[in-house]
């Protein structure tokens, strides 16, 4: 239908750690399998490493363009304490601006909400009932590395001898148990 492609997704106004606890959630029971997973484990990867690698790449930049030029200014002569201040804010707000606004970042949204399609396209808006509640000190960072070492358990040397192998993790995902009167565009309790 025409309008689908306009209506909001169930999880619009999930928050980043929800989505991540979906994708988990999604992966346990055998919605999500390995093979899915691949390309986000990776993006995930490559995102770990840019958040700490950042400061060693900008800090020789920030140094030569932005540092060195404002030390000669007459106001860092006076002050030296100000200097050091003055690269520390810049540093910080340059990581934190890096964070929010880096390409593997948003690469990495992007990996999370094809895999919540992907999902949707197998269990419908049955979705929205992997969403558990996630405890406060869950950020988004650790439910990704929960599915990396899910992930790692299940296609490892030892999967079959100490972990469970992708095909008796867990039973596949029951639609019958799901709560049958949902219905796009209607709200039920």
């Amino acid at each position: 239908m025409a309008t689908d492609s306009l209506r909001l997704k169930p999880w619009f106004n999930y928050t980043d750690e929800e989505r991540s606890l979906v994708i988990l959630n999604a992966y346990k029971k055998r919605v999500l399998l390995s093979e899915d997973l691949k390309s986000f484990l990776t993006t995930n990867r490559i995102h770990n490493v840019s958040q700490w690698i950042f400061p060693v790449v900008a800090y020789p930049f920030l140094n030569q363009f932005l540092w060195k030029p404002s030390a000669e200014r007459l106001i860092f002569r006076s002050a030296p304490g100000a200097n050091a201040a003055f690269r520390i804010t810049t540093m910080a707000v340059a990581w934190i601006a890096w964070l929010n606004f880096s390409p593997f970042y948003k690469k990495l949204e992007n990996s999370k909400e094809d895999l919540l399609d992907l999902a949707q396209s197998r269990i419908g808006l049955n979705v929205k009932y992997l969403n558990d509640i996630t405890p406060r000190y869950w950020t988004s960072q650790e439910i990704n590395r929960q599915i990396t070492e899910l992930y790692n358990q299940r296609n490892s040397v030892l999967a079959g001898y100490l972990y469970p192998t992708e095909e008796a993790a867990e039973p596949l995902v029951d639609l019958e148990s799901f709560p049958k009167n949902v219905r796009a565009g209607s709200i039920t309790k």
